[in-house]
C-alpha cells in the first residue's frame, strides 16, 4: 500500500497545480468523448452481440474475443461479485464507476489501456478478470474507471476501497494495484 499512497500523494499535489482553464478543457474533452463515442459504442455492441454477454446494474459485460467464450460464465459471475463488492465497500467510487463505464470487456489480445474513452469501456485482461480474487478485481475496476478523468481520480477510487478493508486485505490488494504504472497509455 505504500506505493499506492505515495503515488496518490504525488498525483494530488499535481492536481492542485492545475489551473481552472486546464480543468475546463479536460471537462470539454470528456464531454466530447461521450458524444462522439455514441456511434462507436453502438457498433461495438452490435459486433459483440454474437458473443455471450450479460449485464450488471446497467453495465454491459462483454467478451472481446471468441476464444474467451469457454470462460464466459465464470467471467460474468466473477465480475458481478467484484462489482457487488465495490458497491458495498466503496459506494461513492462505485457510483462514479457507473457514471463513467457503460461496459466491461474481457480481452485476451495484446495489452490495451484499461479504459477506452470513446466506448466508455473498461478493457480487462483475461488474467485479471479470471485470475485474481474478488477484492483485487474490484479495486482494478475502480482504478480503470477513474482513468476516464485522470490517474489521480483512478487512485482515489481505488483508495476508497482500500480504506474499507482490513489491514491484511488492504496490504494484499494494495500490492496487486502496485503493478499499475502511469504513462501515456496506462497499460498495467
Amino acid at each position: 500500500m505504500g506505493l499506492v499512497a505515495a503515488r496518490f500523494t504525488r498525483v494530488a499535489a499535481r492536481r492542485t497545480a492545475r489551473s481552472p482553464a486546464v480543468r475546463q478543457m479536460n471537462w470539454i474533452a470528456r464531454s466530447w468523448s461521450r458524444i462522439a463515442g455514441i456511434p462507436a459504442r453502438s457498433l461495438a455492441r452490435r459486433l459483440a452481440a454474437r458473443f455471450s454477454h450479460d449485464s450488471y446494474d446497467g453495465i454491459a459485460l462483454l467478451l472481446g474475443d471468441a476464444t474467451l467464450e469457454k470462460d464466459a460464465t465464470r467471467y460474468f459471475e466473477f465480475t458481478r461479485e467484484a462489482l457487488a463488492a465495490a458497491a458495498a465497500r466503496a459506494p461513492k467510487s462505485y457510483a462514479a464507476l457507473r457514471k463513467d463505464v457503460r461496459s466491461i470487456v474481457m480481452w485476451a489480445g495484446p495489452p490495451r489501456p484499461p479504459y477506452h474513452p470513446l466506448q466508455l469501456a473498461a478493457i480487462v485482461p483475461a488474467d485479471v478478470a479470471l485470475g485474481s480474487d474478488v477484492l483485487c478485481y474490484a479495486a482494478w475496476l475502480l482504478y480503470a474507471s477513474g482513468l476516464s478523468r485522470s490517474e489521480q481520480h483512478a487512485l482515489a477510487r481505488a483508495q476508497e476501497l482500500l480504506d474499507a478493508l482490513e489491514p491484511d486485505q488492504r496490504r494484499r490488494v494494495g500490492e496487486s494495484l502496485g503493478g499499475l504504472r502511469s504513462g501515456p497509455d496506462n497499460v498495467p
